[in-house]
């Protein structure tokens, strides 16, 4: 039985690793479109571009994952959680 489960955490943990890659490809893919949002989009619209200081804003403070911190793979787990809510406030802006 603690095999079989030592299996299915190791498979759940390469799983979240996945998911953490594609956060950063999103991430990234936002970055691109940030910049064709200031260089093309706005320029022709004739507005302000958006600094990337704006664009990464809201996110800090207070650690909102720390309930995870009792659990075995809660590293990976809240790495994960905080991409998300970075990348969630960082969509916000394209």
């Amino acid at each position: 039985m603690t095999e079989k489960l030592t299996h299915e955490n190791m498979r759940m943990t390469n799983r979240i690793k996945m998911v953490e890659d594609s956060l950063e490809f999103y991430d990234q893919y936002l970055d691109v479109v940030a910049i064709r949002d200031n260089k093309y989009y706005r320029n022709a619209a004739s507005l302000d571009s958006i600094p990337q200081k704006i664009r990464n804003a809201g996110f800090g403070g207070v650690n909102p994952h720390a309930s995870l911190s009792a659990y075995k793979q809660s590293d990976i787990i809240k790495t994960v959680l905080t991409k998300l809510t970075k990348l969630d406030k960082k969509s916000e802006f394209c």
